[in-house]
């Protein structure tokens, strides 16, 4: 995001990229507070029990509260989503002076790129 932000304004420094990142990170630490005493977890793995693809049964015993507790985490967390993608790009359009579509396009493109780029470094961390 730094070099989109040079790219758009030369006068971008990397302390104003790297707060609106480091700010927009805090949903996701809130998000890690629902899973308390792994409940969540919990929850999923039962689920994968019951669960068999080869033999996929047409009655599966789930308890109605696992499903509204995992819908409704669900639901947090495409939240927590859509606010970090709106406090990046807020930040990133104060801290690169952002004003035309191009610009957003580009900051598009910069993000699928840093995920892109993490994701393989994680997977060759991995080896």
């Amino acid at each position: 995001m730094f070099l989109t932000g040079k790219l758009i304004n030369k006068k971008t420094r990397f302390i104003d990229i790297l707060n609106p990142v480091l700010i927009a990170r805090v949903p996701f630490y809130l998000l890690t507070l629902t899973n308390f005493n792994n409940f969540i977890s919990d929850i999923t793995e039962s689920l994968l029990e019951k669960i068999d693809l080869k033999n996929m049964p047409t009655d599966i015993d789930i308890a109605p509260s696992s499903v509204l507790m995992l819908t409704l985490f669900s639901l947090l967390a495409i939240i927590c989503i859509i606010w970090f993608v709106i406090l990046l790009y807020n930040g990133f359009k104060i801290a690169a002076n952002s004003k035309t579509s191009l610009h957003k396009v580009y900051f598009a493109l910069s993000i699928l790129a840093a995920e892109i780029i993490s994701g393989i470094a994680i997977s060759l961390l991995n080896y």
